[in-house]
């Protein structure tokens, strides 16, 4: 009976672990605070959206580690902040890449409104690229750790050279490549094989240009929590307060 009841309490505690949130939500949320102005409101609703998330990343955490530092919730705030910043760098990345390829294609087959199916993969890579960063910036929160030396900081920038390359690398290549796969619509290979070959390579030089601009936010990904870098810049300054001079 007692084991039953375990059970029961266990299957209790997974419906209640938080889900995926609709796509939709944000967008509804934004419109309803365009339309009623009910800034107050919109706070609420960002406020619980917010716990929520952090809730399904606290359960999503790959190791005990990861959880202890997306705990805090500044850290959490971090990581998450870093993946937008850094997909929002790559989409500014393939927004150059798809305005001089577009209207080139677009002219050549005389696509008219059709060549805006381009831009379906956009938010696919931003979704992947926003979940690749925030890897990153956890990856750079573990290595720096909660007591870092220069040691450790240089090994995180180090690693945050690699994570950077990969988080731009997918972004790219995962934008290129279903870009490129819409392109047989009108250009078709000679065979499928062909086609996902030519693809894969083109959109591997992509993914590599994407991987070395990504490697120049490095720093970004290479940050300790917010209270380990606070807690060592409160101590560089109490070392950098001058001594009062002895009486004469």
């Amino acid at each position: 009976m007692n084991s039953m009841t375990m059970d029961d309490g266990r299957d209790e505690d997974a419906q209640d672990k938080p889900s995926q949130l609709p796509a939709r939500l944000e967008p509804m949320m934004l419109g309803h605070l365009l339309v009623s102005g009910d800034v107050e409101q919109y706070r609420r609703w960002r406020d619980r959206v917010e716990a929520i998330e952090h809730q399904r990343d606290l359960d999503l955490a790959p190791d005990s580690e990861s959880a202890l530092i997306l705990e805090e919730k500044e850290a959490w705030i971090q990581m998450k902040t870093t993946g937008r910043l850094g997909s929002a760098f790559g989409l500014a990345l393939g927004l150059l890449w798809t305005s001089a390829f577009l209207p080139v294609f677009a002219q050549h087959y005389d696509l008219g409104l059709w060549a805006l199916v381009f831009l379906l993969p956009l938010p696919i890579a931003w979704r992947l690229g926003v979940r690749l960063w925030e890897d990153a910036s956890l990856g750079g929160m573990r290595d720096v750790g909660q007591s870092p030396s220069l040691r450790r900081r240089v090994r995180a920038l180090v690693r945050g050279l690699f994570r950077g390359f990969g988080a731009g690398f997918g972004f790219g290549f995962t934008l290129t490549f279903m870009q490129l796969l819409l392109t047989a619509f009108w250009n078709p290979a000679s065979s499928i094989l062909a086609e996902l070959s030519v693809d894969t390579l083109q959109a591997t030089f992509a993914g590599i240009s994407h991987g070395i601009f990504g490697m120049l936010l490095a720093p970004l990904v290479s940050r300790g929590t917010p209270s380990v870098e606070e807690e060592e810049y409160r101590a560089l300054e109490a070392a950098e307060v001058p001594r009062l001079p002895s009486g004469e």
